[in-house]
């Protein structure tokens, strides 16, 4: 995939499920490229190689595939959609404790070595890659953006739906 093509398809995902979690969402698209190889690699719609361990998800029914990784034959978690990987992505950095000083950094840098430091991939240079994919693809812009959920737009046409229940239910109980 394209790198425009990829960012056009996944940018905005990330951004809402990022929102108010501590995780900048320029590290989690630089994680998903760097994982999937900008698109071209997701096996059961996992964008970011997260192993199919028995830890809960809502994001994650507990399937699997087996893969090989690096040599190894591995079991990697199974999605129905990849909205459901950056979701769970999400999910996972924030229950597990030992991502908290990543949670806690002040940089999408910080964040990047925090996450490496933490043991989130294999490779001692995931945290220059990850930067190296920030700065190359000005990602930290998707930093500044604001979650669709959070557009004034659809607030408004949020409102006016529940304004049309509530409505609907009051008519019903006349």
């Amino acid at each position: 995939m394209k790198p425009a093509d990829f960012l056009n398809r996944y940018a905005q995902e990330c951004v809402d499920a990022c929102q108010g979690t501590g995780i900048f969402p320029s590290v989690t698209i630089a994680q998903a490229i760097v994982e999937s190889g900008w698109g071209n690699s997701t096996p059961g719609n996992n964008l970011f190689g997260i192993v199919a361990h028995n830890q809960y998800s809502p994001y994650w029914k507990g399937e699997y595939i087996t893969a090989n990784d690096n040599g190894n034959t591995r079991k990697f978690r199974k999605y129905a959609t990849t909205a459901d990987s950056i979701k769970d992505h999400t999910y996972f950095l924030q229950k597990n404790g030992r991502y908290a000083k990543a949670l806690a950094a002040s940089t999408p840098e910080e964040q990047a070595r925090e996450l490496a430091a933490a043991g989130y991939a294999e490779s001692k240079s995931y945290a220059d890659t990850l930067i190296k994919v920030i700065n190359t693809h000005n990602l930290k812009q998707y930093d500044k953006k604001k979650s669709m959920l959070n557009n004034k737009y659809v607030q408004i046409i949020m409102a006016a739906v529940s304004i049309i229940l509530a409505a609907n239910i009051i008519y019903k109980n006349l």
